[in-house]
């Protein structure tokens, strides 16, 4: 007698900006398919990707084989307006209650729709839900110990979050129908100024306690990433400065926090310095 498992679904778009990478969406969309409860429908939106075509094939080709799985969409944004506004460009394609948002450089745990859907049902009245992240420079697909489905939640203020960006992208989920949607033209902490706007507007959302995602990490300096250190840094101090404009927060917090950022900063770029200083003395070493 032959066993038949249900596929049990659930009411949610998952959206995936992309960009340059060929390389790593099918690993994201991989883990998507991989969920105990697999979402309505996958969004990927094409940044205008600068590859000779390589995204607009890898993103075919992650259609035509997971298709039979759950409906997955292809959009293309043009000209190139980074991943806040294709994120948009997704979130207002969704059809489902739920909007969950993966980078194509990340992989989710498999009950993660599964543990978070649940509890957002069960509490209506939150608006986006954030969890757990952790950081994999050489790991496998496994994951560690199954999290409990009793999970721990604590409601996230704009207070708390002035400190430290709480919420990895990668680990939100968020009502369809919330109003607010990423700043045009922002490139740098454009997530860290969304989260910030819909709790200060009011938008009650909370932490889930498990660990229910990962990025890969690249190595420190690579990628432009010291380049591009000052514009985060920008990025991170315009969105504080939003929330003393709106008047969520009284200046002196508002201040202080700035203040702490830049603390932050130094030590970020004095540690990228002392990376890149390292590369270069062991490869002039080996010239020797």
């Amino acid at each position: 007698m032959t066993e038949h498992t249900t596929v049990q679904y659930c009411d949610v778009s998952v959206v995936i900006p992309c960009y340059r990478c060929a390389a790593t969406l099918q690993r994201a969309v991989a883990s998507v398919a991989a969920q105990t409860t697999l979402p309505r429908e996958v969004i990927l939106v094409d940044d205008d990707s600068d590859d000779s075509g390589k995204t607009s094939a890898a993103m075919e080709q992650v259609q035509a084989v997971y298709s039979s799985v759950f409906d997955v969409m292809l959009r293309h944004q043009v000209p190139n307006q980074g991943p806040g506004i294709a994120r948009n460009l997704g979130w207002d394609l969704a059809r489902s209650r739920f909007v969950a948002l993966l980078d194509a450089d990340d992989a989710w745990h498999p009950r993660k729709l599964e543990i978070q859907t649940t509890w957002m049902i069960a509490h209506s009245l939150i608006v986006l839900t954030c969890h757990g992240s952790e950081v994999c420079r050489a790991c496998t697909d496994v994951w560690g110990p199954q999290p409990s489905s009793q999970v721990r939640t604590r409601e996230l203020g704009v207070r708390g979050l002035i400190w430290k960006n709480l919420v990895p992208t990668r680990t939100v989920m968020i009502q369809r129908v919330c109003s607010e949607r990423f700043v045009e033209g922002s490139r740098f902490a454009e997530d860290f100024d969304l989260w910030l706007r819909i709790i200060g507007n009011g938008g009650r959302s909370a932490v889930i306690g498990a660990c229910l995602a990962r990025s890969y990490e690249f190595p420190l300096g690579s990628s432009g990433l010291s380049s591009h250190l000052w514009a985060m840094e920008m990025g991170e101090l315009c969105a504080l400065e939003g929330v003393s404009r709106r008047h969520q927060l009284s200046t002196i917090w508002v201040r202080l926090a700035q203040a702490f950022s830049l603390l932050k900063f130094l030590r970020r770029a004095i540690a990228v310095a002392l990376h890149l200083m390292t590369l270069k003395a062991r490869h002039k070493g080996r010239l020797q």
